[in-house]
């Protein structure tokens, strides 16, 4: 639940300091903590899309947007295949317990 919208800046400098993280595929809910930055990224920019008169920063703003939707896929297909390798391990390791 998100008490404010934050600006744009604010979520490109979140961005920045999770990808600065030093061991990013062992903190728990990293993944989860990307999708949903991208997404709420992909809402600012497309409101802001929606919003401007000027045909070039729309046109701009709508290429941004875009890519947001690849990083959310990226973070997505990461995510997924982390949750099934996760899911893989523990029923090897249920089976030799």
């Amino acid at each position: 639940m998100r008490h404010r919208e934050r600006t744009l800046e604010e979520l490109e400098e979140e961005e920045r300091r999770l990808l600065a993280q030093e061991d990013l595929t062992k903190n728990d809910g990293f993944y989860g903590k990307f999708i949903n930055l991208y997404q709420e990224m992909y809402d600012v920019v497309m409101k802001n899309a929606r919003q401007t008169k000027d045909r070039d920063d729309k046109d701009f703003l709508i290429q941004y947007a875009n890519d947001i939707k690849e990083r959310i896929i990226h973070w997505l297909i990461k995510y997924g295949t982390c949750m099934k390798m996760n899911h893989e391990k523990s029923d090897i390791l249920r089976k030799w317990l």
